[in-house]
């Protein structure tokens, strides 16, 4: 099972950064978080992106891709523009609900990581 660990690395790295930053939520952890996930997904998720399209067609991947960032990438950005609007006038409660929200999103990522990376192999 030689996927399954690649795939649960970026999502797993990010729990640990979510919580470091809802432990301690000052503005130069914000800012350190914020490179170690830049780094992480240069590093980590972009390359596994690919390595999971390798079995597929052309013409799946190209589809795939176009899916995964028109409505993966830039439909959490505008979520997250959406509850970060909602909730600018109570910052302590914009940390709260944005950590929540990570960790939940981050657990339905590694279950869906596991299913992949098993079906993978």
């Amino acid at each position: 099972t030689c996927a399954l660990p690649i795939l649960l690395c970026y999502p797993v790295s990010l729990i640990f950064v979510v919580a470091a930053l809802w432990m301690k939520p000052t503005l130069l952890a914000f800012f350190i978080g914020m490179v170690i996930v830049k780094a992480f997904s240069y590093a980590l998720n972009t390359p596994v992106k690919e390595f999971i399209y390798l079995p597929t067609s052309k013409d799946v991947k190209m589809k795939a891709k176009s899916i995964v960032e028109s409505f993966g990438s830039k439909g959490a950005k505008g979520i997250g523009s959406v509850v970060t609007d909602g909730l600018r006038s109570d910052v302590l409660l914009l940390i709260n609900a944005g950590c929540m929200i990570s960790l939940g999103v981050l657990a339905f990522w590694i279950v869906v990581a596991l299913f992949v990376g098993k079906k993978y192999d």
